[in-house]
């Protein structure tokens, strides 16, 4: 009886601290559409995160849809930002089995007072996009379209 009470407290303990919600600044993104307008993604101990979808071609890049960021330091001093992009292309997660392999890691240093864009005029800097899609298709590539994103293991140092 003492033990069939106590497995009765245990279970009630531990369904207790399942159900405990603990803020975390990992958002999901679903539904990524074409806009001018930057839309927050979140904001962690003074770096405010936001994006946008912008069709960008150059000379140099074809036609693509790009999902531009833009990191703003709210700090009066230097940080250190770090992430890992996991992407959903056609609605599933395209980087997952390889997330941790070092391509999809991002490192961002970042002045006090210091805000980076994103713009579409060149594919050089990888922490400020992610590719979305190709607007015109060639016979023989594949089309999958970036449907979400989310910025894991977010830090700010």
């Amino acid at each position: 009886m003492k033990k069939l009470l106590f497995s009765g407290f245990l279970l009630c303990s531990l369904v207790g601290f399942a159900n405990e919600k603990f803020q975390t600044p990992v958002l999901p993104i679903d539904g990524i559409e074409l806009s001018e307008e930057w839309k927050e993604y979140t904001t962690i101990d003074g770096v405010k995160i936001e994006y946008r979808m912008k069709r960008c071609e150059t000379d140099k890049m074809r036609a693509q849809n790009l999902l531009l960021f833009r990191f703003t330091n709210t700090n009066d001093r230097e940080v250190v930002l770090s992430w890992v992009a996991k992407e959903f292309r056609n609605d599933a997660c395209w980087n997952c089995e390889v997330l941790y392999d070092g391509d999809f890691n991002h490192r961002l240093v970042l002045s006090a007072g210091e805000v980076i864009e994103g713009d579409g005029t060149t594919k050089e800097n990888k922490e400020v996009y992610i590719f979305g899609n190709f607007i015109k298709h060639v016979p023989g590539m594949m089309e999958q379209t970036l449907t979400s994103f989310e910025l894991v293991d977010l830090k700010v140092r």
